[in-house]
């Protein structure tokens, strides 16, 4: 998540293993994204923005007296 907030988005996705990740992301909710489905012949994964609740999520364990 942080990765993904500290990239340049929209951000795209080659990777097997990083398109998983965006699916799980995207199916919690924490991203908005267009990815391809598991059937078709060229994956790819393109995330568009956090939403609310990925925002949320990047700041998990901080100090909020640092922020």
């Amino acid at each position: 998540m942080r990765t993904i907030k500290n990239s340049t988005l929209p951000l795209e996705l080659t990777d097997s293993a990083s398109i998983d990740k965006a699916r799980v992301l995207f199916a919690s909710g924490m991203i908005e994204a267009n990815i391809s489905a598991p059937e078709d012949p060229v994956q790819k994964a393109i995330i568009f923005n956090l939403t609310n609740l990925g925002l949320i999520a990047t700041h998990v364990g901080e100090n909020p007296n640092e922020l």
